[in-house]
């Protein structure tokens, strides 16, 4: 069994440095948008790497189910890269009024957090994420429905909050939640309302907190790690993806757990409700993404087509998924005319995508990533969608 983000940084790591597969896109020239810089210059054009740039990453031992990537997606618009320049962005967030895109980066302090506008895509704040040397890791970020405070999760030390609140407009650190959730904070999110805050980690609860006074509402004994957490749209259930290779769904207002989605044969790394709660869609180790009915649990389809364990899933609208992998490769998913998705076709982050998010208009998608195999040029893309 693998230990949590052990396991999740140490394949990172591995990625980092051997590259990705045969399906890899390496960007030109980065765009010289981010870390301070205009957005002057065009954004790079991509093209197939030389094949010393095609390794693959080991594998962690698992019942797979390889897949193999569909075609590059045509493109009217060329994919545009941002610069983290300090460290590998691990998780990716777009604020729901489109104004910005918070990047939590793995690396020592001061830096761990980063805020990019996203007019020109230059930093508009940087601010002290989670954890001290040699653990800086924000693992996640969500943003308030009204954009106005940005939650991060992370890495607890002494003196040190695994969970931090941020006035986005000032960056005012606000008081902390004081979350049980072990080791780290691994998962977060903001109830469709606003007024509450799920935090879920390894070996400790999953809690649910009314943020605005730090007070804790409900705590639900968890064991393992959970790796992604979400709201239901209705506000009425929380959604968890677990190392235990399930998903699981919970109800709100006494932590009753409703449903469990048993069928992946391996850790499942995200889970998210569709954008009418009625389906589920996740992603697994196993290098799958799983479509559930949200009211049975009963698994509708597996989606084939990674040929390495994935990290996140993403719904664009109610008929279209985008679901990365640590080979960097993003595939987009369509629903067709029975019913059943069918993949689309792929698009490349060159490195290991830990970070992945639609804008609230639907027309971008941003993923962590970097525009050299070794990651010597960290940062995320901006896909045309």
């Amino acid at each position: 069994m693998k230990s949590s983000r052990i396991t999740w940084l140490a394949f990172a790591s591995v990625a980092t440095v051997l590259g990705c597969g045969d399906r890899v896109l390496v960007g030109q020239q980065p765009s010289g948008v981010g870390a301070g810089a205009t957005s002057a210059g065009a954004p790079p054009v991509n093209q197939a790497p030389p094949a010393s740039q095609t390794m693959q990453p080991p594998l962690p031992a698992t019942q797979a189910v390889p897949g193999t990537p569909p075609p590059s997606c045509p493109s009217t618009s060329p994919a545009q890269f941002v610069s983290s320049s300090l460290g590998v962005i691990f998780s990716l967030a777009y604020s729901p009024d489109g104004q910005s895109v918070a990047g939590g980066l793995e690396l020592p302090e001061p830096n761990q957090l980063r805020l990019w506008g996203s007019a020109d895509w230059t930093v508009s704040r940087s601010l002290r994420g989670q954890g001290l040397p040699p653990d800086g890791v924000t693992y996640d970020i969500a943003f308030s429905p009204d954009s106005r405070i940005l939650a991060t999760g992370g890495i607890g030390a002494p003196g040190v909050e695994a969970v931090k609140l941020w006035e986005v407009a000032t960056g005012y650190l606000l008081p902390p939640i004081h979350s049980h959730a072990g080791a780290s904070v691994d998962a977060l999110a903001f109830s469709p309302d606003g007024s509450e805050l799920v935090t879920a980690g390894t070996n400790g609860p999953l809690e649910i907190w009314r943020y605005a006074d730090g007070v804790l509402l409900t705590s639900i004994p968890s064991s393992g790690t959970v790796h992604g957490v979400r709201f239901s749209p209705d506000g009425t259930r929380i959604l968890t993806a677990q190392q235990e290779q399930v998903a699981t769904i919970w109800r709100v207002t006494d932590g009753a757990k409703l449903v469990t989605l048993s069928g992946h044969t391996d850790e499942v790394m995200d889970a998210e409700f569709s954008p009418d709660g009625k389906e589920i869609a996740t992603s697994s180790y196993d290098h799958t993404v799983g479509l559930w009915d949200a009211a049975s649990g009963e698994l509708l389809e597996r989606l084939t087509g990674h040929s390495t364990p994935l990290t996140h899933v993403r719904w664009i609208d109610q008929d279209h998924l985008a679901s990365s992998d640590w080979r960097g490769t993003v595939i987009l998913w369509t629903r067709d005319a029975s019913g059943a998705f069918t993949s689309s076709c792929s698009l490349s982050t060159v490195t290991a995508s830990l970070g992945l998010a639609v804008s609230p208009d639907r027309t971008k998608l941003v993923a962590s990533g970097s525009t050299d195999p070794n990651s010597q040029n960290p940062g995320f893309w901006i896909f045309p969608l």
